[in-house]
């Protein structure tokens, strides 16, 4: 028995649709956090230890991001194979 999964074209575009969602709400967190990084008009040791805690994280974000990408980008192109492989097993 082999170890695979077998999904229907819709199933994988439907899987990359949900995947770039998540990567917009990861986009959206770094923006966020971005803006609120570089418009404070506050001063403290707390907004300082935040600004660097944030430049730690939105490297993390930014990989996640890209990672969820490409996620959905390979989900994507495999719709058209798995719709074309698939074919015979329609009942």
């Amino acid at each position: 028995m082999s170890g695979r999964i077998r999904l229907s074209a819709e199933e994988l575009e439907q899987l990359s649709s949900k995947t770039n969602q998540r990567k917009q709400d990861v986009d959206e967190v770094i923006k966020d956090g971005t803006t609120a990084v570089t418009s404070r008009i506050w001063q403290s040791s707390s907004a300082t230890s935040f600004e660097n805690l944030w430049n730690r994280d939105k490297d993390l974000l930014k990989r996640l991001s890209d990672d969820l990408q490409s996620w959905s980008n390979h989900c994507k192109s495999q719709a058209p194979i798995a719709r074309r492989v698939n074919e015979p097993f329609r009942t």
